[in-house]
């Protein structure tokens, strides 16, 4: 499968000092004595998510740590802007918490947006965002990012690190664009 790899994006240890770089934000944008709820969307952000919970929790409370589901992709290469979201019987975590949600790649924020609105349902006390990458589209964005880790232009297709094409290469240790002629 690693034939549909270009070239790599971010090497391993790139990845680390951004993830550093990321907690270290969202650490300063609370007050020292807030305790956090993070939620992660599956399966995307989970490498994401865990690291930045590991040096989130060093310095800061961390409630809870919960997976939920959100996709617009519906395993392809592009967006369908039609998105689905599974708390996962998250909801009971949400009430009066203040909630870190985590994503893996911010383009359109059509799923972003659509998992605040549905948090929003259960009245939080606060809800920030964070996106290890942020692509840089042109598009009419009425929904915009806290924290990010990396920003790219472009409408490459990445993976590793969580990210997948067709459910593969989501071990990598490393983010790579694939090729061209294999975005769908």
């Amino acid at each position: 499968m690693l034939h549909v790899i270009d070239k790599i994006l971010l090497k391993e240890e790139d990845i680390q000092k951004l993830v550093s770089k990321t907690a270290k934000a969202i650490y300063d944008s609370y007050n020292n004595n807030l305790s956090l709820t993070i939620m992660y969307i599956l399966k995307g952000a989970e490498n994401f998510a865990q690291d930045l919970y590991n040096s989130i929790s060093r310095e800061k409370k961390v409630l809870h740590y919960i997976p939920i589901r959100a996709s617009s992709y519906n395993g392809n290469t592009k967006s369908s802007n039609n998105v689905t979201v599974d708390l996962m019987q998250a909801e009971k975590f949400i009430a009066n918490n203040h909630i870190l949600l985590i994503d893996d790649i911010f383009d359109t924020g059509a799923t972003m947006a659509k998992v605040v609105d549905v948090i929003e349902q259960y009245k939080p006390a606060s809800i920030k965002t964070c996106a290890l990458i942020e692509r840089k589209i042109k598009t009419n964005r009425k929904f915009y990012l806290d924290f990010k880790g990396y920003s790219i232009e472009g409408d490459d297709f990445l993976v590793g690190y969580g990210l997948d094409y067709k459910d593969k290469l989501r071990e990598l240790p490393y983010i790579a664009t694939i090729k061209k002629e294999f975005h769908d």
